[in-house]
């Protein structure tokens, strides 16, 4: 079996070229992340099939050589101690924002010890920019393993190409590995009522998962995945729940 990886990622808050996106036709809009022309999920290759992810932070330098972000990630330390915060508070707000989208679709979260056999990998940026990255990583198997990829790149899509996308159309491949670090030399709070500046740490877990587990920037305000920051939103917007369970269907709970 022919295996190749190709790898992609997205900046928060910002815009990249390359592959389109899906999104709904009716009803909430979002957007499905796709890399080299495919949508991109955890679990069985197939739209609204649950899965369960394991995520781990990093205890040490951690490098994948061929992604395109978070090529090298070290442990939280420095965002910590920048920020006059505990390691331990901000693994809670990642863990917080795991279960966000654990409660709205069929998708579950397990912390284990060791990164290299995590689904996800958390960590600081080893070479600091921008505010937070996600990057994605799927295995693709057969005849096409041997197919360049042109397309590496992802972008927020018009007003235009939101309603005109076909929704959750294409082949479905299994993400292999992603992982999400945070810049260290940028000012992270927990919470948003003190006024303090800086960039909620719950929110921006939030947003990078979204990323980590297959959904796409959303070109309009108001769901988390949009590309800007907002303190107006605490949780997946509608927009967000409906990409979400086109990913991994609804809450397994309440599919009984």
């Amino acid at each position: 079996m022919a295996v190749r990886i190709v790898v992609a990622g997205l900046a928060f808050f910002a815009a990249l070229t390359g592959a389109g996106a899906t999104t709904a036709m009716a009803g909430p809009k979002y957007k499905l992340l796709r890399l080299d022309g495919r949508i991109v999920k955890w679990g069985e290759p197939r739209l609204g099939a649950p899965a369960h992810i394991t995520y781990a932070f990093a205890t040490g330098p951690f490098s994948d050589v061929e992604a395109r972000n978070c090529k090298r990630i070290e442990r939280l330390d420095d965002v910590a101690r920048r920020n006059g915060l505990a390691v331990a508070d901000i693994e809670r707000q990642a863990e917080a924002a795991f279960g966000l989208w654990h409660a709205v679709a069929g998708v579950s979260f397990s912390r284990i010890a060791n990164p290299e056999r995590a689904d996800i990998v958390i960590g600081a940026q080893g070479t600091p920019r921008g505010y937070a990255f996600a990057n994605v990583r799927y295995r693709q198997d057969g005849q096409d393993a041997a197919r360049p990829a042109s397309d590496r790149g992802m972008n927020v899509g018009t007003a235009k190409e939101d309603v005109q996308a076909e929704m959750g159309r294409g082949p479905v491949v299994a993400i292999e590995k992603s992982a999400i670090c945070l810049n260290p030399e940028r000012a992270w709070k927990i919470g948003t009522h003190d006024g303090r500046d800086g960039y909620d740490l719950r929110f921006t877990f939030t947003h990078e998962i979204g990323h980590a587990i297959g959904l796409d920037h959303y070109a309009r305000p108001g769901e988390i995945m949009h590309f800007k920051y907002s303190e107006q939103i605490a949780g997946p917007q509608p927009g967000d729940i409906a990409g979400i369970r086109r990913l991994y269907g609804a809450p397994v709970q309440a599919a009984k």
